[in-house]
């Protein structure tokens, strides 16, 4: 069982992660959204879970996320108090874009098959 402080350290680092990426002056990091961070029970480390709307090249987001993860993490100590403060691993989740193609593909199927039941339909009457 996950400690409270563990559960309101993970809510603090998402919090104020997605508020930097929405108020930072980078345009490609505003397109990134995070959806779950996890901090190890020691509190050493702290894996946030990203994903990118768009299509932006991935290895730049990681590149520009890690840096921003650096200064972030002085940040959030120094506002919250944090005796210990995780270090931040960046990890891209591509869920979202595999959720798109299983939609596509789901359209295509459902189309295939109105265009077979029209062209049956047609054959009987």
């Amino acid at each position: 069982m996950k400690p409270r402080r563990l559960d309101r350290m993970q809510e603090i680092i998402k919090n104020e992660v997605a508020s930097a990426l929405v108020t930072g002056s980078d345009e490609s990091l505003k397109m990134v959204n995070i959806f779950d961070v996890e901090v190890t029970n020691d509190m050493k480390y702290a894996r946030i879970y990203y994903s990118i709307i768009g299509d932006a090249d991935q290895a730049k987001i990681q590149e520009k996320l890690e840096r921003l993860g650096r200064k972030l993490q002085g940040e959030i100590s120094r506002k919250h108090r944090f005796r210990i403060t995780p270090r931040f691993m960046f990890i891209y989740n591509d869920s979202l874009d595999r959720g798109f193609k299983v939609i596509e593909l789901l359209k295509k199927i459902s189309s295939s098959e109105e265009e077979a039941e029209d062209g049956h339909a047609d054959t009987e009457e």
